[in-house]
């Protein structure tokens, strides 16, 4: 018999800047699906995680540059590394970068990305030279990539039926989350998106809108179901988030050379950054007996379903765009002529950053009395371009960086960096109304939650001869999680890069630098969608869950950079 289908198709616009904020009741919601209306603690997190992009050279040796000097990075790392300038110089670099994604579910589509950027280009000017005290004073300007949101995630994951507890559906966690807000349509059975609505109940209404929820009193209240899933039912679950974009700053510096043993900088950094993600989230209903052969699907009381859900689609778009401005100041120090010793304190970034969203969602309900699909649609638009919080001012992490290194005559560096990043101090201002205050929601997103991190990074270079040398570098970077229960997305537990590269003097004004960069990402496990509850010792409890799924990432960075001196 040739099926009809019934599509429920309801598409929502949503402009502004949100944040998922614990529900009503004792109960919070949350998972990698449920928050892409959101700017959620753990994506201000990641935004706010430098990759430590830069030049050839810089990234070769590991970016350990907090004591090193004359390259074009030192303006993003220390700015006193400026002021080791002796001449003019322009340098550009180029970079290729392969990301891939490895999960612990079965790979669904594309988990491999490439992309062709720049990751820096600048001037330095020498703007003095003497014989006094003051021996030089350079200014730089430059541009330098400061993380590369260039990636795909995709996996499938079946979650079987084995009697006793129904499997996991987003729909429930839905039905749980609108209940508990006490959220229910109008008199005439309207459910809207206009007028003061957590953003992060849209996903809600738009299943209710698609029919996929239904309510019901049981003398003690209404309450949604999302009953047209059968009891028995197993659940397979789609997942595939596709993300375009990065994170730039462009640095105006001075640096000054005092008596050839102090040198001093300070940059003021004007940062970018700009996402686009895609998110397609699916979920199949399937009723199988032990046979492998279908049978009807039924609810708790084992009764057999009027209508049920064959699947689920839900589609997200998400874009982000924000403008920042930092601090950097730094010294480095020579008491002998191979040694150095160097120290940076980085600002927080304090961004602006704007957020747009658009939903769409797509299911199928077969009618068993009709024994077939019967068609319908449904199609609304909302605007939140005129609500308030469309718009939030984030303080990302200050950091601290202090590095040794010794010059081994003509022939070789050695470099040494420590840097520690403070991500539990991630700070909010401008909250929207549905947080309870802003206070209360730093205590709980941010403190809580994260932690500080601390990186070792190592560095070394050998000139073989005056026209070629040869480079390379290690870095390791502790987790920023302190806190793993129910996270919301991947969150880096270990870095570790390990690099390589070249350099060669071409002519006295000409040089050109090679490297590699090989970087190993282990991440949190996080959940899709859950919901929880807190007893009365203020434990969460999970009601409506996905598995616990975890996603690492490996990147390969090519760089050339071609210097100038003048």
């Amino acid at each position: 018999m040739k099926k009809v289908l019934h599509i429920t198709l309801v598409m929502l616009l949503l402009g502004g800047l949100t944040q998922s904020a614990a529900a009503q009741f004792g109960y919070s919601f949350g998972g990698e699906v449920m928050q892409q209306a959101l700017i959620s603690p753990e994506q201000m997190a990641r935004l706010s995680q430098d990759q430590h992009f830069g030049t050839a050279r810089s990234m070769a040796m590991g970016s350990a540059f907090t004591s090193l000097g004359g390259d074009m990075a030192t303006l993003f790392i220390n700015p006193a590394g400026l002021g080791m300038y002796r001449t003019n110089e322009f340098s550009l670099t180029p970079m290729i970068s392969l990301a891939r994604s490895s999960n612990s579910a079965a790979e669904y589509g594309s988990n491999n990305t490439s992309r062709f950027a720049l990751a820096n280009i600048g001037f330095v000017f020498n703007l003095y030279e003497g014989s006094g005290r003051l021996v030089s004073l350079n200014m730089g300007f430059a541009y330098n990539r400061t993380a590369d949101l260039n990636f795909n995630t995709s996996f499938q994951h079946d979650s079987p039926y084995k009697g006793g507890a129904a499997a996991p559906s987003l729909l429930r966690a839905w039905a749980g989350q609108l209940t508990s807000q006490g959220l229910f349509p109008d008199s005439e059975g309207f459910l809207g998106y206009y007028g003061q609505m957590p953003p992060d109940l849209w996903g809600g209404m738009l299943a209710y809108n698609s029919y996929l929820l239904n309510i019901y009193d049981d003398g003690a209240g209404p309450f949604y179901e999302a009953d047209h899933i059968g009891h028995n039912a197993s659940v397979g679950h789609f997942y595939e988030l596709e993300s375009r974009g990065s994170v730039g700053e462009y640095a105006l510096s001075l640096g000054a050379n005092v008596g050839n043993k102090l040198y001093l900088g300070l940059s003021f950094g004007l940062a970018s950054l700009s996402q686009r993600v895609n998110l397609y989230y699916g979920e199949d209903y399937r009723y199988l007996g032990a046979d492998g052969s279908t049978i009807p699907a039924v609810n708790s009381a084992g009764q057999e379903l009027i209508r049920q859900a064959d699947y689920m689609h839900y589609n997200q778009y998400a874009e982000l765009n924000g403008v920042g401005f930092n601090l950097k100041v730094g010294a480095i120090f020579r008491p002998i002529e191979p040694l150095r010793i160097g120290v940076a304190y980085h600002s927080p970034t304090w961004y602006a950053v704007d957020h747009e969203y658009a939903g769409q969602m797509a299911a199928m309900v077969y009618d068993n009395d009709l024994n077939k699909y019967s068609p319908s649609m449904v199609d609304t638009d909302g605007s939140w371009n005129d609500q308030a919080g469309d718009r939030w001012e984030i303080t990302t992490p200050s950091k601290l960086m202090l590095g040794i290194s010794y010059t081994f005559g003509k022939r070789g560096i050695l470099s040494l960096d420590y840097e520690r990043d403070w991500y539990n101090a991630i700070r909010v201002r401008n909250t929207p109304f549905w947080l309870p205050s802003t206070e209360a929601f730093e205590q709980s997103a941010f403190k809580e939650r994260f932690a500080a991190t601390n990186s070792v990074r190592l560095g070394g270079e050998f000139k073989a001869t005056t026209r070629w040398a040869l480079r390379a570098g290690v870095g390791y970077t502790t987790s920023m999680v302190r806190e793993e229960l129910n996270l919301s997305a991947p969150i880096a537990d270990r870095i570790l890069d390990i690099s390589a590269g070249m350099g060669f003097v071409l002519s006295r004004s000409m040089t050109l630098d090679l490297a590699y960069r090989y970087s190993s990402t282990s991440c949190s496990d996080y959940r899709l969608f859950y919901g929880a509850r807190a007893g009365a010792d203020g434990a969460l409890s999970l009601l409506d869950a996905s598995e616990l799924y975890s996603t690492d990432y490996t990147r390969h960075h090519i760089l050339l950079t071609l210097g100038f001196r003048f």
